[in-house]
């Protein structure tokens, strides 16, 4: 009997002790609570949110109106309409067709693109997609433009002072642009202007020596402005001949000379005057030439070697038969005894020997000059240049600081310098002389002295 209370003591000890644990929990919980509650610090306890499932992207709308235009080079200017819920647009380009190879060349955040890459000589398809975010819409209309292609295959050929510039046409051109320089430095002038995507070839006639550069570009109708591609291979056009600065000499005058007149006779010269002598050179129209030369215009050296009459002596250098109102450039040397060369359009054709020139002050004029009372004369007088001394200052040239006297021989004629064209025109009818320009001669011309160390 003893035995069977010992064991339900033992049975019963276990639960008493957790009601004793459990019980001080509860006690301390109540207590720790109605402190709170008698602080005022009593909190309540709040349930955390539960993440909600994201809400989905709306898909953007579709970039309507593009528009592509080529501006020129590789570059071709893309515009399009805003396309709804779109935060990107995506560029894609194919020089294949209108559904077939395209990669993406670019990212944009408004609505315009410029395309800096285009392959000239191709035509460019494009189209545009709009994203908003990661989520794709609906891709634009393909739109394509052709990229005109910088001419090719560009020549320079010489003939004696014309150089023709030739090149290969580009597809699709509306015209072509030539440009040059003179030389190695400065820049490029524009040369022609071809209006036709078809004249592939141009001449430029009666050039100066020197070496000359061309390139050529293509342009065409592109958003209603002109577009220009970029410019072909420069080649270079060499013209010899022989001018002022690089012909030795010991005096020089050259200039660019047109002749034109009314009745038997009138010329226009280059000149060069000591006290005693002078030797002209220039074209001469002389209804009264001896045959062949009767009625013609003609390339005349006039050598004085003495201002008593019949002191001069007529020669036309190479039989050399010119055309009226066309211009020609005329150029003159002399050396330290007097020997001289006369050079048409930068060639040698004839020479002269005139002493006094060597031994007396000499001086660089310009003439012109009708034969007869009534007779009338024009000679325009360009690219003026003198050399003195056996040294050729380039600023002794018309438009810098060549500076002249005028000796009125008749009063018919006068001069006027043009600044704009940088010419000077001797013109009007002779009146008042006393026979013809053999006889009178000091009375049927005007001339222009240049002043410079004689």
């Amino acid at each position: 009997m003893k035995k069977r209370r010992l064991l339900s003591q033992r049975l019963l000890m276990p639960v008493f002790v957790l009601a004793l644990v459990l019980a001080g929990m509860f006690f301390q919980k109540t207590q720790t609570l109605e402190a709170a509650e008698l602080d005022g610090t009593a909190t309540e306890t709040v349930k955390a949110d539960v993440p909600e499932d994201n809400e989905s992207v709306q898909a953007p709308g579709k970039p309507e109106s593009l528009e592509v235009t080529w501006k020129g080079g590789k570059e071709v200017e893309l515009a399009w309409e805003e396309a709804s819920d779109a935060t990107k647009y995506l560029v894609y380009r194919s020089f294949t067709s209108n559904s077939t190879g395209f990669a993406e060349i670019g990212e944009a955040e408004e609505t315009s693109y410029t395309d800096e890459e285009a392959s000239p000589g191709k035509t460019a398809y494009y189209k545009v997609v709009a994203y908003n975010d990661d989520v794709e819409g609906a891709s634009s209309d393909v739109k394509s433009v052709y990229v005109i292609k910088a001419p090719a295959k560009v020549k320079a050929k010489v003939s004696k002072t014309t150089v023709t510039v030739s090149f290969k046409s580009s597809a699709k051109a509306s015209g072509y642009e030539i440009w040059y320089r003179e030389g190695t430095k400065g820049g490029f002038k524009k040369a022609a202007a071809l209006k036709s995507g078809k004249t592939v070839k141009k001449k430029f006639k009666s050039m100066k020596p020197g070496t000359y550069y061309y390139k050529v570009r293509a342009y065409g109708k592109s958003g209603g402005e002109r577009a220009y591609t970029d410019y072909g291979k420069t080649v270079k056009a060499k013209i010899a001949g022989s001018t002022i600065e690089n012909t030795k000499s010991q005096l020089t005058i050259e200039a660019d000379v047109k002749l034109s007149g009314k009745g038997s006779g009138y010329h226009a010269k280059i000149v060069m005057a000591t006290p005693s002598s002078a030797v002209s050179f220039g074209i001469q129209y002389d209804e009264h030439a001896t045959p062949p030369y009767t009625g013609k215009a003609m390339a005349l050296i006039e050598n004085v070697a003495s201002n008593d009459p019949g002191g001069q002596r007529y020669t036309r250098p190479s039989n050399k038969s010119l055309k009226l109102n066309k211009t020609y450039h005329l150029m003159m040397t002399v050396d330290k005894q007097g020997n001289g060369d006369v050079y048409l359009d930068y060639k040698k054709i004839g020479s002269f020997s005139q002493p006094n020139i060597a031994k007396e002050p000499c001086y660089l004029r310009i003439e012109a000059c009708a034969r007869l009372n009534g007779d009338s004369v024009k000679a325009t007088f360009s690219n003026i240049k003198c050399k003195w001394n056996g040294k050729y200052d380039s600023s002794k040239v018309l438009g810098k600081s060549l500076q002249w006297v005028e000796f009125k021989q008749n009063q018919g004629l006068k001069y006027k310098y043009n600044k704009k064209s940088n010419n000077i025109v001797i013109s009007g009818t002779v009146q008042g002389a006393h026979g013809d320009w053999d006889v009178d001669y000091n009375g049927v011309q005007d001339i222009l002295q240049f002043q410079g160390p004689y």
